[in-house]
């Protein structure tokens, strides 16, 4: 008997009975899934323009999914698409679910690199699997009129905080703060490093998780930092992590930071973002994790990248981080 096609197969993961729907990145492979389960919704069939007639607040999301626009993908599948499962052949967005914690990989089991043919479905979590990210801050906005942004913390220490609820996993700032001109252009630059930089008011936010979101988090032991692109963090007035260079998009989980100590109820954690010069996006995401729960979660996509067997081999040379399925572990300072 001949096996079935791979796009079949990879439909056949989903059991048979099963309902819902199908965020499909490309229209040509809707009639797979009316064939393989057509219990199964799934977002258009026909040529995309008449997406683009009928729904093209739909068709620009999808177009915007595809090319990695939407720093939180779980909101985009869950809820603009209303999606249970996503069908995509964009390899950087599998690469992004692959490392959230929010979906699950079905097919393939080992994601296939190089590929432009091949494809991954993943299903997407119910909403108990965005408990490790923080939707609870308090925000400030540091101001610099000379350009650097390193001197602006202490700055900030004396100004008030304000409270901000988020509906989703990633802190939005130009969508928090678009009509507040957060980020002002200036014509007068100087030459940086080779780079140009503005010497107009650069804007800087400062977040920290509340009292009560540290409470649900107690214990972690690992905080993953995403979004950017310049990311400064502090735990209890101490320098804990620094990223380098701005990341071409923005992600949930860019480094997974390892605390000197398990959170505790009075631990203070503050994240220093400001807006870069070649990025678009400007936001943050923090999740919680301990080490048992990342292992667990990468066990569950199939992962080897095991934080308990990191120290099971000794290498006579090492690289300067420690890889799993979520992201790579910064270095302890």
């Amino acid at each position: 008997k001949d096996s079935p096609p791979p796009l079949i197969e990879a439909l056949n993961r989903i059991p048979a009975e099963a309902t819902g729907h199908v965020l499909n990145c490309n229209w040509s492979d809707s009639p797979f899934i009316f064939y393989a389960r057509p219990k199964l919704s799934f977002l258009d069939i026909m040529d995309p323009s008449f997406l683009f007639r009928e729904a093209k607040t739909l068709h620009i999301a999808r177009d915007d999914f595809n090319k990695n626009k939407f720093a939180d993908l779980y909101f985009a599948a869950k809820h603009i698409f209303k999606a249970n499962y996503v069908l995509c052949k964009e390899e950087q967005v599998e690469d992004l679910l692959d490392k959230d914690p929010r979906f699950k990989r079905l097919y393939p089991l080992v994601p296939v690199k190089g590929d432009k043919e091949a494809f991954g479905l993943f299903e997407v979590k119910n909403e108990e699997s965005r408990a490790v990210f923080a939707s609870d801050y308090l925000y400030k906005i540091g101001r610099s009129e000379t350009g650097p942004w390193l001197p602006i913390q202490p700055a900030l220490q004396n100004s008030a905080d304000v409270s901000v609820k988020q509906p989703i996993d990633y802190f939005d700032f130009n969508r928090q703060f678009e009509k507040s001109r957060l980020i002002e252009k200036s014509k007068d630059v100087i030459e940086k490093n080779g780079q140009k930089v503005s010497l107009g008011a650069i804007n800087c936010v400062q977040v920290k998780p509340t009292p009560a979101e540290i409470k649900k988090h107690l214990g972690s032991e690992i905080i993953g930092i995403g979004g950017g692109p310049n990311i400064r963090s502090w735990l209890n007035g101490k320098p804990l992590f620094e990223s380098y260079g701005e990341p071409a998009t923005a992600s949930m989980i860019q480094t997974l930071v390892p605390l000197p100590k398990p959170l505790g109820s009075q631990d203070d954690l503050r994240i220093l973002v400001c807006p870069g010069t070649k990025t678009h996006f400007y936001g943050v995401a923090l999740s919680f994790f301990t080490e048992k729960a990342i292992d667990a979660i990468c066990t569950e996509k199939g992962s080897m990248d095991l934080l308990s067997l990191r120290n099971q081999l000794s290498w006579a040379y090492k690289g300067d981080s420690v890889k799993t399925c979520l992201g790579n572990l910064a270095a302890k300072r």
